[in-house]
């Protein structure tokens, strides 16, 4: 029986190289001559092509932090657990003082990519004049005519991660080598194409900007209507309590008591339509999932929460069995997740889509709407006020969590029907603003891959359709 008899009646995946065409490394491993690698080298090398090499350089300036003068400096970080599924979800804002590792200085039109776990899709590009990133980013800047944002998309592309995903070496953090990226064939686009995929990336980056604006004009409504939109805490550190106060919270902790925390419970309690306590004003969901042995179900964690917007930015659909045991809060359509972790109090969300089979970990409180509708809810959570009040409630050594009873006893305002109104529009318009922006850069991808896969009468064709 030949090989290509056994292959055959196997129905085996098989790729045949050449010694001259193995890679630099010289690794014979099956996965790395993948014929799935094999057919996406073969669509980049179809038409006229250079190595992808020749048009960017990884620009690596470096800062330490530990050397920088002023460590009470705020700037912008971009780490891992922010970018993914091709775009960057969020640049937090940090001290210097709290940075601990040496960092990339990256400027506008930077791309970047990660070498480390390529499935996980992290590609962006920087469209601030100054952020540091985790060296864990190649910053890739262009230079002989390659547009960033069309390098961007580039990468993003489903044939280029083909090539990276089974171009990844090593076990326990498998990542890709640099050569992959240097060698990587490049279909030579017109300027007009090119130019065509920058406005998109472009117009997308604007409708994000404008969902975070319309999202944090949502917040200052809620701040604006109980009196604390420009509130500074109390430089008093002395607080007096009595034995009866003690015995409602169980803590003695002089943490607990911080001055600042009766400010904003007195202000919330003199609010003009009156207060309650979060169960009475908010369904607290205790629903669990049933776990149906090869039954898949798209799980939420802390890294998929997307703090600047409220929204679940990617889930992972894992088989029931796969499961991890956290993994147990059934999640429906407006629900609010809550982490109940000190150290992300910042990671809450709205849910707003209409699937069955969506689960969250136990980290999260899962709130309904009851007196509230579904986007107050977030509003109020994602507010710094209660930030602070969860942080405050925290207990615990290792990983400081907040109960919920003690969630339970929080104290909200009760806004009318107008604000809440004005509240749910500003959220809604701010979460429309963000799916315009993944469609624009999903058009954008769509058409490289035509290019990429056809030709680029075809992909300029698909860019002109109005209905994409």
């Amino acid at each position: 029986m030949t090989y290509q008899q056994i292959i055959e009646q196997k129905n085996l995946d098989v790729s045949i190289v050449e010694v001259k065409d193995l890679e630099y490394s010289y690794r014979i491993g099956a996965e790395v001559y993948h014929p799935k690698k094999i057919n996406s080298i073969s669509y980049l090398k179809s038409k006229k092509y250079c190595k992808l090499g020749e048009l960017f350089y990884f620009d690596k300036k470096t800062f330490s932090p530990k050397n920088y003068k002023n460590q009470n400096e705020v700037i912008k970080l971009l780490e891992l657990e922010n970018i993914g599924n091709f775009q960057i979800n969020e640049i937090i804002e940090s001290k210097v003082s709290n940075i601990k590792s040496t960092k990339n200085i990256v400027g506008n039109k930077i791309v970047v990519i990660s070498r480390l776990r390529p499935y996980l899709q992290q590609v962006g590009i920087i469209f601030d004049d100054l952020v540091y990133t985790t060296t864990e980013l190649l910053p890739l800047k262009t230079n002989n005519g390659l547009l960033p944002e069309f390098l961007y998309i580039f990468l993003s592309t489903e044939e280029v991660q083909k090539i990276l995903f089974y171009s990844q070496e090593g076990n326990e953090h498998p990542r890709f080598p640099t050569y992959i990226l240097d060698n990587l064939p490049f279909p030579i686009p017109s300027n007009s194409f090119q130019q065509k995929i920058a406005e998109l990336v472009q117009e997308s980056y604007q409708q994000r900007e404008e969902s975070k604006k319309l999202y944090s004009q949502a917040e200052q409504v809620l701040l604006k209507e109980i009196g604390l939109e420009d509130y500074q805490p109390t430089e008093n550190n002395i607080s007096i309590k009595d034995s009866k106060e003690i015995d409602i919270f169980g803590r003695i902790d002089a943490e607990f008591f911080q001055p600042k925390y009766d400010e904003i419970i007195e202000k919330i309690k003199n609010y003009h339509g009156g207060w309650d306590h979060l169960d009475n004003l908010i369904t607290i969901s205790n629903k669990r999932i049933k776990k149906e042995e090869n039954k898949s179900f798209q799980y939420i964690e802390l890294a998929d929460i997307n703090a600047s917007l409220g929204t679940v930015n990617s889930n992972n659909k894992i088989l029931s069995q796969d499961l991890p045991s956290r993994a147990q809060m059934k999640i429906e359509k407006n629900d609010v997740l809550v982490s109940s972790i000190r150290g992300s109090a910042e990671k809450v969300a709205i849910v707003d889509h209409n699937k069955e089979d969506f689960v969250a970990s136990t980290g999260f409180f899962i709130l309904k709407p009851k007196f509230f509708n579904a986007e107050t809810n977030l509003i109020l959570m994602k507010s710094w006020i209660y930030r602070e009040l969860l942080k405050r409630t925290a207990r615990g050594m290792i990983l400081e969590a907040s109960n919920k009873n003690d969630f339970a006893k929080f104290i909200l305002p009760k806004l009318d029907e107008k604000v809440q109104s004005k509240i749910a529009q500003l959220v809604q318009d701010s979460h429309k603003a963000l799916e315009n922006s993944k469609n624009l850069l999903e058009k954008a991808k769509k058409s490289v891959e035509i290019f990429i896969e056809q030709d680029e009468t075809k992909a300029i064709e698909f860019l002109e359709n109005k209905e994409f």
